[in-house]
């Protein structure tokens, strides 16, 4: 049991959307995870289980069990219906519109409320974490991230809250000189590979297509872009929980986004911590990759973020591939095929979603049990239920 060195204590909540998975591949690496996390708390901490249902809550118990020493809270939250309803699926011709139902804001929303509100009830010397189910971390982590906000509030009087990135410095030490040079020459020399359309049907990895499609020169410099606090892992000082949750506009589909933007609106700030691998990683279940149809579902959903942004500014999945990744592609024939698939999928997602743009004003993507709504130029994400 880890002993803590910090006289701080940690909100730890946990935004579970359904029970416990019967695939065992996929309970075993959720599983794994979440131990992980929970290993790196103290019994002077608190974790909060945000639930969806009675039946998710009792498929976590037995695991919980094996952290009777760590006070647990479990909590059900889920979105509630507005209380008046757009014509949206009868006006894009969803199956059965009448069916549907306009949430008041997303399942994530409802369940961040919560734990920035319980975490504001704590109050003192504390901070809330909000982990992914894919992060993995120990509690060095957790003391940088401490480290660094109390650093940031040493320095300049604000209130940090704190999000760690993945870093890898030894590609960059040794490559980054060759690396560079790759940019010089045409995408096609370096992938060394034939036209897409023949990539297309050879082998490879749907995790590597995965990997090729959001391994991206925007999303390798995220804490250069101004945003420090991320939905992956972020960590947020109790004394202003309070303030953010009644400041955050729950309309706002990037969650994490609508958080940073809040902190410095209300005169706090945000910071990213560089991390290496052994300290802090994304882990991914297997069953996640196992259907290209779920790979193409999360490409979808990203490149609908990029709708609200002003003008013709593309999403950062449109941006070239880094420079890691382009390393990769060139040593490594499977991924260079990945690459170009990838590149292939991205373009064909946008371009369905610019179809339904251009013929309803708007596009959506389904994730989870909710639909999200989209619009150009627009910051605010409908949310839907059937049922």
């Amino acid at each position: 049991m880890p002993r803590s060195r910090l006289r701080y204590m940690f909100l730890h909540a946990e935004f579970m959307y359904k029970p416990r998975s019967t695939d065992q591949a996929a309970r075993s690496t959720f599983d794994t995870n979440l131990r992980s996390r929970l290993g790196a708390l103290s019994p002077a901490d608190t974790v909060l289980l945000i639930c969806d249902s009675e039946a998710t809550i009792d498929s976590l118990k037995p695991l919980m069990s094996e952290f009777s020493h760590l006070p647990t809270e479990y909590v059900i939250a889920n979105p509630q219906p507005r209380e008046t309803q757009t014509d949206t699926p009868t006006r894009c011709e969803w199956e059965a519109p009448d069916a549907w139902r306009q949430m008041e804001m997303s399942d994530r929303w409802a369940r961040i409320l919560v734990a920035l509100r319980r975490a504001a009830q704590i109050g003192g010397d504390g901070y809330l974490i909000m982990p992914a189910h894919e992060a993995v971390y120990r509690r060095d982590l957790l003391e940088q991230m401490v480290a660094l906000a109390e650093e940031k509030r040493a320095e300049t009087g604000k209130w940090h809250a704190v999000s760690p990135i993945g870093d890898n410095p030894l590609i960059r030490r040794r490559r980054t000189s060759f690396l560079a040079s790759l940019q010089d020459h045409p995408r096609e020399s370096i992938l060394g590979v034939r036209s897409v359309h023949v990539n297309l049907q050879a082998r490879h990895s749907t995790r590597d297509v995965f990997t090729a499609g959001f391994d991206r020169e925007m999303l390798d410099h995220v804490c250069e872009g101004g945003q420090g606090f991320w939905g992956k892992m972020g960590m947020i000082p109790f004394a202003v929980c309070g303030e953010v949750a009644r400041a955050v506009n729950t309309d706002a589909w990037e969650d994490d986004l609508e958080i940073d933007r809040t902190m410095h609106e209300l005169g706090h700030g945000t910071t990213c911590l560089k991390v290496q691998r052994s300290v802090y990683h994304l882990q991914y279940g297997v069953p996640f990759f196992q259907t290209p149809e779920n790979v193409r579902q999360t490409i979808t959903r990203h490149l609908h973020y990029s709708l609200k942004i002003p003008g013709d500014k593309p999403s950062a999945l449109q941006s070239p591939p880094s420079q890691r990744s382009l390393y990769r592609a060139r040593t490594d024939a499977g991924y260079s095929r990945a690459l170009a698939a990838a590149d292939v999928l991205i373009a064909q997602c946008d371009a369905e979603m610019r179809a339904r743009v251009a013929q309803y004003g708007c596009s959506w993507v389904d994730w989870g049990a909710y639909r999200y709504v989209a619009r150009p130029r627009d910051p605010a994400v409908e949310v839907w239920k059937q049922g």
